[in-house]
């Protein structure tokens, strides 16, 4: 559960509440975007007259995130596997676009490598793609793959081998251009749609 374990939550205190609140919603923690055909003037004015009075307080570092892998296998009688792989990422603000390009590469859309080689060429999954997931100083590549049961251990080799492919072989430009294309097309779709 995202509100933690029924233990921790129990021994949450007002005293305690009202600490991290002080500690932590602070004008130094705030971040205020506008976004749109807006006066600047404008929206520091109304910024002031909402948040002029949040003590300026200290920003608050938290602690470092560290990635820590596993294994987990739920058992259940059936001959479809959904297959989630987890490889953690340093990030790094400089290495942003090269890190989101790469995810698009490998695991992104139906031109993907890992689509066109594992599903499209061999036909062994019904599904597979690779998502970042990125914060301050750490990101995650996850892999998901639905497939038969009967094929995980090919998958896995194709996996590691797209993935090596990616760490010693150079993208080429062709490749290279059309992800960029295939990412700015996404971009204007989701601003088109609100999102």
């Amino acid at each position: 559960n995202i509100l933690g374990s029924r233990r921790n939550i129990q021994n949450v205190t007002r005293k305690k509440l009202m600490a991290f609140h002080k500690n932590f919603y602070v004008g130094s923690n705030l971040i205020l975007s506008a976004v749109g055909n807006l006066e600047h003037e404008k929206i520091v004015s109304l910024a002031q007259s909402y948040f002029g009075s949040v003590p300026k307080g200290q920003c608050q570092e938290t602690a470092p995130i560290h990635y820590v892998g596993g294994f987990k296998h739920i058992n259940k009688d059936c001959d479809r596997v959904m297959l989630g792989l987890g490889f953690d990422i340093p990030y790094r603000k400089e290495l942003e676009t090269a890190v989101i390009l790469m995810s698009q590469i490998l695991g992104t859309g139906d031109t993907s490598r890992l689509y066109t080689e594992i599903r499209e060429k061999k036909g062994l999954v019904y599904e597979i793609s690779a998502n970042l997931q990125t914060c301050k100083k750490v990101g995650i590549l996850d892999i998901f793959a639905e497939c038969n049961a009967a094929n995980v251990n090919e998958i896995l080799k194709l996996i590691t081998l797209e993935i090596n492919k990616l760490r010693h072989v150079l993208v080429a430009e062709e490749e290279l251009n059309r992800v960029k294309k295939q990412m700015l097309v996404a971009l204007i779709r989701n601003m088109e749609q609100g999102e």
